[in-house]
């Protein structure tokens, strides 16, 4: 165990460092998704299969361009992030599957929104449709509940303190539970919440463990 911590430490602020500029990127580039399209247009992109959905879409294939470009961003950020936390965090639970599941949610998100930036204008109506919803399911309340798994499986190692732990159950829980506003709207304001804590969780913590790590 001993000789397990000694070769452990060298690369710990590495580690440490690489995690929290990677939650940086993965938190900037979802903010900046959250609200491009009120920069750019002026308003929200329409819901899925609305009146004003179709023509929308068709209308600003770059919108679509930049939020798969972002998402697909986020993805990076959170898979190089998942690689190396392990590496900065002692005693660390395994992360596999949570890890694949946040990731694949982004890189479907971002597969959606690119398609629909190529081919919005020829598709056909249906598959235009499908892509929307795609796009603002999976990058919405599904991508949030796959994150906050993700916070879930890496709160439980004892490298952070009780406080860490206890705000990362909550993040996950109301991340998780913003899948109850698919039903209703989907990308509703549990969901929203859920992502902020989650991506607060993550900066707070590999904030910390960048500046106290020891090399």
């Amino acid at each position: 165990m001993r000789q397990e911590e000694q070769a452990f430490r060298p690369r710990l602020r590495g580690a440490a460092v690489t995690a929290f500029v990677c939650a940086v990127v993965l938190t900037l580039a979802c903010v900046v998704e959250a609200g491009l399209s009120n920069w750019l247009t002026g308003q929200p992109i329409p819901r899925p299969r609305s009146d004003d959905a179709l023509e929308f879409l068709r209308a600003h294939d770059e919108l679509l361009l930049a939020i798969g470009g972002l998402y697909l961003i986020a993805a990076g950020a959170l898979l190089v992030f998942g690689l190396v936390v392990p590496r900065a965090v002692p005693s660390e639970r395994r992360l596999g599957l949570a890890h694949v599941a946040a990731v694949a949610a982004l890189t479907i998100a971002a597969g959606a929104g690119l398609a629909l930036a190529f081919s919005g204008a020829m598709g056909s109506e249906r598959a235009v449709h499908l892509l929307h919803s795609t796009l603002t399911v999976v990058g919405g309340p599904v991508h949030v509940a796959t994150l906050g798994l993700f916070v879930l499986a890496l709160s439980r190692s004892q490298a952070y303190a009780p406080p860490e732990r206890v705000f990362g159950v909550v993040a996950a829980v109301v991340a998780v539970m913003g899948l109850l506003s698919l039903p209703i709207v989907p990308w509703g304001p549990v969901a929203t919440a859920g992502r902020i804590l989650c991506l607060v969780w993550l900066l707070v913590t590999t904030n910390r463990l960048a500046l106290r790590s020891p090399y």
